[in-house]
């Protein structure tokens, strides 16, 4: 029988016992991915959303900015805003973000303010569900459908409709 070298026998067993290892694991574990650090392509597809956002607000393009909430994001923030003011109830989405309830400048809701200053203090993922860290430690969380990032939580409600409800 031929010798087999050394090192290579060594990586042989390695390999083997990690196989065993892991075959184990994955029959046995149910949990969800490890969230980590995004990485340097899908920083800049998440960090461009609130990038996008930001610019649908202030340029109040209500089609771009409801397309980047999920829909369940966008009837959220559709009961927050109608538990503040109740004339905005049953408006839909791009009707919110064209009515008066954000021409205040000193009434924004968090999540421009945040976006804002475009800072964020952890950006992770755990392959289809993202969460940006700004500095305060607010968050916002995305979720890949389709090939690209839709908020699915997000503070967008003016402070003064936030301060107005009771948890």
């Amino acid at each position: 029988m031929p010798r087999i070298p050394r090192p290579f026998g060594i990586v042989l067993c390695v390999v083997a016992l990690a196989g065993c290892g892991g075959k184990a694991q994955h029959t046995t574990t149910t949990t969800a991915p490890a969230e980590h650090t995004a990485s340097a392509a899908e920083r800049a597809a998440l960090t461009q959303v609130a990038a996008d956002l930001i610019n649908a607000y202030e340029q109040a393009d209500a089609k771009t900015l409801c397309g980047l909430l999920t829909p369940a994001a966008r009837d959220h923030w559709r009961s927050q805003l109608a538990a503040g003011n109740p004339a905005l109830d049953g408006r839909p989405c791009p009707q919110l973000i064209t009515s008066d309830t954000f021409g205040d400048p000193a009434d924004q809701p968090p999540a421009i303010d945040e976006a804002g200053t475009f800072k964020f203090r952890r950006v992770t993922t755990d392959g289809t569900h993202a969460t940006l860290t700004f500095p305060d430690g607010r968050s916002w969380h995305l979720i890949r459908t389709g090939g690209h990032w839709l908020i699915t939580d997000i503070p967008l409600v003016p402070r003064s409709l936030m301060s107005s409800q009771t948890t």
